[in-house]
């Protein structure tokens, strides 16, 4: 393709990630778009294992590859994405983590697709690569699995239902238009955990039309040493100021936005999934616990005053509580969940490892067995 008339801008932020970044570079080099049809914009945040160094030689050999770098390492994705951001120049977005890898449709496929209908926004699936390290929980979990969601193009329309799930989670398997994230400034908050979503769900309140298409678009490798995946008091207490910067980029933009971002949450269950692994901690200290949860109360006041009512009881009673300004009902109606939930679980291992549910398991694996045959 001749000049800088890129189809597609390709954000990758970057951090010592030199054992695998060889993998993603094959994957975006073989996509059958045509590796010269994309800018690939590789954003280093100082870097010390020498990945810098591979993606600068990279850039020597590659005039559609731009190596961008911050000024010091910021420690999270939020600067280095918004930096990729800032330089892209195409007329589509996508985005590629540093250990990930695409399918070698993937882009052409998202990119005939949005071209063809108009879309906003569209969407593929994801294929967890290393999913033998994962127990089946934890890998539909990292899937947000979308099999069995509605195909083909939608409209963005209230109420939000069970059609909206495939567009609430991952920002990998995602294609976006340029215009509508630069005419709104959609940015993540930089130095502070759940970038990804942030911007994703940021963008969702600007859509009119989008659609889910059924085919694998990247080959996600997850980590659990990496950020998304270390749930510590850092972890917690960062996320609720990332959703919260999210609220007044929303309110900015229009108190529809607001309402839509709101209610986005409600239905990803992203408050309530986090508040889950809070009851289900065992590695914070009860005043870590503390300042965790009431670093969330911004977030339910916000929810809650756009129309959301949450899905689980537990939430509903904090929702209450924060709504209220009752920090110290929100600490007690917590920890007594807390313990609630763990004599529960303690319940439910007694009976997993008692040998009448041993037996019955046999049996029943005796009789799916037979059912076969």
């Amino acid at each position: 393709m001749a000049g800088n008339s890129y189809l597609i801008s390709l954000i990758t932020p970057v951090y010592n990630a030199v054992d695998y970044l060889e993998q993603a570079y094959e994957s975006v080099r073989a996509q059958s778009i045509g590796f010269q049809n994309i800018q690939w914009l590789l954003v280093d945040d100082c870097s010390t294992d020498g990945s810098y160094e591979l993606i600068n030689s990279w850039a020597k050999q590659c005039p559609n590859i731009k190596v961008l770098r911050t000024p010091a390492n910021t420690g999270t994705p939020a600067a280095p994405r918004n930096l990729g951001l800032d330089n892209a120049d195409a007329p589509y977005i996508m985005f590629l983590d540093n250990d990930d890898e695409f399918f070698p449709d993937a882009m052409k496929s998202l990119y005939d697709t949005i071209e063809s209908t108009g879309a906003d926004i569209v969407t593929g699936d994801v294929e967890l690569m290393n999913a033998g390290s994962f127990k089946k929980d934890e890998r539909q979990q990292l899937l947000n699995d979308t099999k069995g969601m509605e195909l083909g193009p939608r409209s963005m329309q209230l109420p939000l239902g069970d059609w909206i799930y495939p567009y609430l989670f991952n920002h990998w398997s995602k294609i976006f238009r340029s215009d509508i994230i630069q005419r709104h400034h959609i940015r993540a908050l930089p130095g502070e955990l759940w970038e990804d979503l942030l911007v994703l769900l940021l963008y969702m309140t600007c859509v009119k039309t989008m659609v889910h298409i059924d085919l694998p678009i990247i080959n996600y490798r997850a980590r659990r040493e990496s950020l998304s995946h270390v749930y510590n008091k850092r972890y917690y207490c960062s996320l609720p100021r990332s959703i919260e910067f999210g609220f007044l980029k929303a309110e900015e933009m229009g108190a529809q936005n607001a309402e839509l971002f709101a209610r986005m949450l409600l239905w990803g269950s992203h408050v309530e999934h986090y508040t889950d692994r809070l009851l289900d901690s065992d590695n914070l200290s009860q005043q870590d616990l503390a300042d965790c949860l009431l670093s969330w109360g911004g977030v339910y006041r916000k929810s809650v005053e756009y129309g959301s009512e949450y899905h689980s009881a537990y939430c509903r009673i904090l929702a209450d509580d924060f709504k209220e300004e009752r920090q110290d009902k929100a600490l007690f109606h917590f920890f007594e969940l807390k313990a609630l939930y763990k004599q529960r679980q303690l319940e439910k291992n007694n009976i997993l490892n008692s040998n009448t549910y041993k037996l019955a398991k046999r049996i029943a694996g005796v009789k799916k067995f037979f059912v076969k045959g």
